[in-house]
């Protein structure tokens, strides 16, 4: 199963939630390290961009799982625009402190 780390307007009851809502999945809720910046497409609408080089805050938000993911990875790379790159993280789930690795989109 495909999983997503969503920390900005992708995630539950936030203004683009309908996109992976009509995809079909799960939510767990879960955080990485990172530092968040305003920039990208986002920031205009207060949801900034992560960087994941600089560990220097703790960034809360979601990971998406579903199996129809792979199936949908060019749609959300194309909403997600060129400022932002589709990269491999690792993610601690709130519940349990379990470090699963999870897609993320970073500020290029």
């Amino acid at each position: 199963m495909e999983k997503l780390f969503v920390y900005g307007t992708l995630g539950p009851e936030k203004p683009n939630e309908y996109i992976l809502k009509n995809i079909g999945g799960i939510w767990k809720k879960g955080y990485v390290w990172g530092e968040l910046y305003e920039e990208g497409w986002g920031a205009d609408v207060g949801f900034p961009g992560i960087r994941l080089e600089n560990k220097v805050e703790k960034v809360i938000g979601n990971i998406f799982y579903s199996d129809k993911l792979e199936d949908s990875w060019k749609d959300l790379d194309e909403f997600e625009g060129q400022a932002y790159k589709r990269v491999i993280t690792k993610v601690v789930l709130k519940d349990t402190e379990e470090e699963v690795e999870a897609y993320i989109y970073s500020l290029k």
